[in-house]
C-alpha cells in the first residue's frame, strides 16, 4: 500500500495535543542476516510501548522479507481480552526505506525525503491483544534489498500529555533478585506452617501470606474448613504445637542422639489436594508469593497448563491470576484448538464460555474445515445441547423471527 494515511476524524486535526509521530531505525548489512531482529522499544504514551520486528527471510515465503509492528503489552493489557485503547493510536504506516544519499527525492509534503521501498498500513480494526503483531509477511523481495535499510513506523495521531510523567521513567518492574528472594520462601519447611499433600508430594507454605493473597485461604485458615486439619490434636508429642521442635526423619518423638537434627516450625494445617496436579498447584503458589504467572515447569504442554491455572485460580478466588490465564487462553486460541477448549473446558465458566464461543462464531469458516472440529462430536458425545446453543448463535431462527414479525402486524 503506497497511499498516505488520511485522517478520518477532523477532531484529530483540531486537537492541539494530537500530532503525527515517526520512529525510524537503520539496519546495516541486511543481506547477511538470517534471523529476525527487533528495534529498541519505543512509546506513544507513558505506558504504551511498541517494537518493530524485521524478518530478513520469511520461512513461509523465503523470497521475501517481513516487517511487523509489535505491541509490548503492559500489565493492564496482559489481562485484557478486549481490543483496548491502542485502537485510538492506530492506524499506523510501517515501511522500508533505502538510506542511500543519492536516492533522496523531493516530496511534495515532506520536502527532501528518502524514497520508500514499501509501505504497509496497520489498521485499528485488525489489531487486537490476541494478535499484537501486525504487518506484512511478504513485504518486499529479498533480492531487491539494499545492503542497508531503514525500517520505520508513522502514527497518525499521538496524544500529547499536559502533565509531566514522574521520574524514574519508565517505572521499573520488580527486580529479579527480589522475585527470587520471595520465591525462595516458598516450600521452606523450616519457616512455614502449612503442608499441602499432592500426588505423593509435599508443598510447604505460609498461612499468613496465603491469607493476605487469597480470600479462599483467608477463610480456610480462619474458619478451619473441613479441607484443613489442625495437626497432632491428641498427640503425645504436645510440645510440637507450641514451640519449634527438632525433627528427625523416620524417628519417634524421642530425640535421636545419633542422627543430625534440623529445626522445623510446627505444621498447623495439613491439607490434602486431590483436584489439581502438583505442577499446577505449585504454579498457583508461586504467583501468590511472587506475582509471576509463568508456569513452574516450562516443559509442560502450554495450553493444558494455562487451562489448569485458570481453573485453580477460579477455585481459590485469585482474580488477577484468573484474568491473566483467561487472557492467555484467548490469545492462544486457534481454529484447531477452539472446539476442544469450548467443549472440554470453557463451558464450565460463563465468561470463558462466552469468550471462546464468540471466537468460534467469528472464525467458524476456518474451524469447520479442521480435522479437530470434524471429530468434535465423537470426542464430546454428551455436548449436543452446547453444540445446538453454539450453532443457534451463528444461524438465527429465521422462522421464529418471521413469526414474531408477522404477529406484530395489525
Amino acid at each position: 500500500m503506497d497511499n498516505d494515511i488520511v485522517p478520518s476524524d477532523n477532531s484529530v486535526n483540531n486537537n492541539p495535543f494530537a500530532s503525527r509521530l515517526t520512529f525510524e531505525f537503520t539496519i546495516n548489512n541486511v543481506k547477511q542476516l538470517n534471523d529476525p531482529v527487533y528495534s529498541p522499544p519505543f512509546g506513544t504514551s507513558s505506558d504504551v510501548f511498541w517494537q518493530l520486528k524485521f524478518i530478513p527471510v520469511n520461512v513461509e515465503h523465503p523470497a521475501y522479507c517481513s516487517l511487523f509492528l509489535v505491541a509490548l503489552l503492559n500489565k493492564e493489557e496482559s489481562t485484557s481480552t478486549n481490543v483496548g485503547r491502542r485502537q485510538h493510536i492506530l492506524p499506523a504506516m510501517i515501511y522500508l526505506k533505502d538510506p542511500t544519499p543519492d536516492l533522496i527525492v523531493l516530496d511534495h509534503r515532506n520536502g527532501l525525503a528518502v524514497p520508500y521501498l514499501k509501505k504497509c498500513l496497520v489498521t485499528h480494526d485488525k489489531f487486537t491483544f490476541k494478535k499484537p503483531q501486525r504487518g506484512a509477511a511478504q513485504l518486499f523481495p529479498r533480492s531487491k534489498l539494499p545492503n542497508d535499510i531503514i525500517i520505520g513506523v508513522g502514527f497518525l495521531a499521538v496524544q500529547w500529555q499536559s502533565q509531566k510523567i514522574p521520574v524514574p521513567f519508565p517505572v521499573t518492574s520488580t527486580s529479579n533478585d527480589l522475585i527470587s528472594a520471595w520465591e525462595e520462601q516458598l516450600n521452606r519447611r523450616d519457616i512455614v506452617d502449612v503442608q499441602f499433600n499432592i500426588d505423593g508430594h509435599q508443598i510447604y507454605a505460609s498461612s499468613s501470606l496465603l491469607s493476605k493473597r487469597s480470600m479462599y485461604f483467608a477463610r480456610l485458615f480462619r474458619q478451619q474448613w473441613a479441607e484443613s486439619m489442625i495437626q497432632s490434636q491428641g498427640s503425645t508429642c504436645s510440645e510440637q504445637q507450641s514451640v519449634p521442635r527438632k525433627f528427625t526423619p523416620d524417628a519417634s518423638c524421642t530425640p535421636s542422639t545419633t542422627q543430625e537434627t534440623e529445626t522445623y516450625s510446627p505444621i498447623r494445617y495439613n491439607i490434602e489436594v486431590t483436584d489439581f496436579n502438583h505442577t499446577t498447584f505449585l504454579t498457583m503458589l508461586r504467583f501468590l508469593y511472587t506475582g509471576r504467572a509463568s508456569p513452574v515447569n516450562q516443559s509442560e504442554v502450554a495450553r493444558d497448563n494455562v487451562l489448569e491455572v485458570f481453573a485453580i485460580a477460579d477455585k481459590y478466588l485469585i482474580s488477577e491470576l484468573r484474568q491473566r490465564a483467561m487472557a492467555k487462553i484467548y490469545r492462544d486460541l486457534t481454529p484447531e484448538t477452539a472446539g476442544d477448549i469450548l467443549f472440554g473446558w470453557a463451558w464450565k465458566w460463563s465468561d470463558l464460555k462466552e469468550l471462546v464461543t464468540n471466537y468460534v462464531i467469528k472464525n467458524f469458516g476456518k474451524i469447520r474445515r479442521t480435522q479437530e472440529w470434524k471429530c468434535i462430536g465423537k470426542r464430546y458425545p454428551n455436548s449436543a445441547e452446547l453444540m445446538e446453543e453454539t450453532l443457534s448463535l451463528m444461524i438465527p431462527d429465521v422462522s421464529s423471527a418471521s413469526s414474531s414479525g408477522a404477529a406484530g402486524k395489525i
